[in-house]
C-alpha cells in the first residue's frame, strides 16, 4: 500500500512538472512552437526544407490567422517553406503582372516638341512642381553640373500612356520621372523618390535594388502611385528567403490561391510574403534581373537633348567636363 501511494506521488509529481513546462515555454518561440517541438527540429531546417519536418511544423502552426510584423526583418527564425505548386502559382502571379514592359514613343507628331521642352528644363534649371504645387525634390537633379557628374540612366519615352513623352532620371540621387504641362507651360513631377538603386523598366514600371538583399518591381498606375509591388528579399542570420504574392486577398477571394497556402504566410502590413528555398529565389527572380539589364538599350544621352554639350564654349561656360561616353 505504501509502495502504491509513492509511485502515485512520483506520478503526479512528473505530469505537474510537464504541464508547467509546457505552459512555461509554450511561447518562447515567435512561430508559437513549444521549446519541446522546437528542440526537435533539425539544425539544417533553418537552410533547406525537410519534407517531413514542413508538414510537422505546418500542423503545429494549425489554422490561426496571418502572423503580421513591423518589417519583413522582424520575421520569425523559423519559417514554414511554400510547397513545389505553391511555389509554381507564385510565378505564374509574377509572370502575369510582368517584369518588364514596353518603352512607348508616345505621339511621334509631338515627339520634337516635347523633347525641346525639356531640353529647356535641362539648360535653365526649370523647377518642377508636385501636383500639390510644392517643389519637387526633382529640381536638384536638373542641375546641368549635377547631370554631367553623376551621368544617369536618362529615358524619353512616354512613361505613363498618355500619349506624350516623359523625361526619366535615375542614378544614384533616385528616380524621377517629369511631365510637361502644356496648359501652364510647367513641369509636374509624376514619380520621384531619392532612394537610389532604381531603374525604369519601361512604361509604368519601375525596379529597385537595395544591396542586393532586397528587390521589387512597382507596377504604377496612370498617376504615378503604386499599383502593384513584387517583392524578394534575401533575410540574414538565419538565412531565409522570401518573395511576395501580390493581390494575394483578392486572390483568395476570387478562388485563385488554395485557403492552405494561408499557414505559410507572413505580412509586413504592406504586402504577404512566402519562403522559399534558394534555388526557387534565384529562378523566380531572374525575370526581373533580366528586365534591368535590357533597360539600359533604351537610355539615351544627355547630348540627346543638350546637343552643343560636347562643344568646348558650352562646356567652358558652365564650367563643365563633358564625357559622351554612354552605355
Amino acid at each position: 500500500m505504501r509502495v502504491n501511494r509513492i509511485k502515485n506521488v512520483i506520478v503526479w509529481s512528473l505530469l505537474v512538472s510537464e504541464v508547467l513546462y509546457l505552459s512555461g515555454c509554450e511561447k518562447s518561440s515567435k512561430f508559437n512552437i513549444p521549446c519541446h517541438v522546437r528542440a526537435a527540429l533539425l539544425e539544417n531546417y533553418m537552410a533547406e526544407p525537410v519534407s517531413n519536418l514542413i508538414g510537422y511544423v505546418t500542423d503545429v502552426r494549425q489554422k490561426s490567422d496571418i502572423e503580421t510584423y513591423r518589417h519583413i526583418d522582424h520575421f520569425p527564425d523559423l519559417m514554414v517553406f511554400a510547397e513545389p505548386e505553391e511555389v509554381e502559382l507564385i510565378r505564374e502571379i509574377h509572370n502575369e503582372i510582368g517584369f518588364t514592359a514596353e518603352y512607348k514613343e508616345g505621339n511621334k507628331e509631338t515627339y520634337e516638341f516635347y523633347r525641346k521642352k525639356y531640353e529647356r528644363l535641362l539648360r535653365e534649371g526649370l523647377i518642377v512642381y508636385r501636383k500639390d504645387g510644392e517643389s519637387s525634390i526633382m529640381e536638384d537633379i536638373y542641375d546641368l553640373e549635377e547631370l554631367v557628374t553623376n551621368s544617369p540612366d536618362m529615358y524619353f519615352f512616354d512613361m505613363d500612356e498618355d500619349g506624350a513623352q516623359e523625361l526619366c532620371i535615375a542614378d544614384i540621387a533616385g528616380t524621377f520621372v517629369c511631365k510637361y504641362d502644356p496648359e501652364t507651360d510647367g513641369y509636374v513631377s509624376w514619380y520621384d523618390n531619392i532612394t537610389s538603386g532604381g531603374c525604369i523598366l519601361g512604361s509604368r514600371k519601375i525596379g529597385y535594388t537595395h544591396d542586393d538583399d532586397e528587390e521589387y518591381l512597382n507596377q504604377m498606375d496612370e498617376d504615378g502611385q503604386i499599383e502593384i509591388r513584387v517583392e524578394y528579399a534575401a533575410l540574414m542570420h538565419p538565412q531565409r528567403y522570401i518573395v511576395s504574392v501580390p493581390g494575394y486577398m483578392e486572390r483568395l477571394q476570387k478562388g485563385q490561391i488554395p485557403e492552405s497556402m494561408k499557414r505559410k504566410l507572413y505580412y509586413d502590413r504592406h504586402n504577404y510574403f512566402v519562403r522559399v528555398t534558394e534555388e526557387q529565389y534565384r529562378d523566380l527572380i531572374q525575370g526581373l534581373h533580366e528586365a534591368r539589364e535590357q533597360a539600359g538599350q533604351h537610355t539615351v544621352p544627355l547630348s540627346y537633348f543638350i546637343e552643343d554639350i560636347e562643344d568646348e564654349e558650352y562646356q567652358s561656360k558652365y564650367n563643365l567636363n563633358y564625357k559622351p561616353e554612354h552605355r
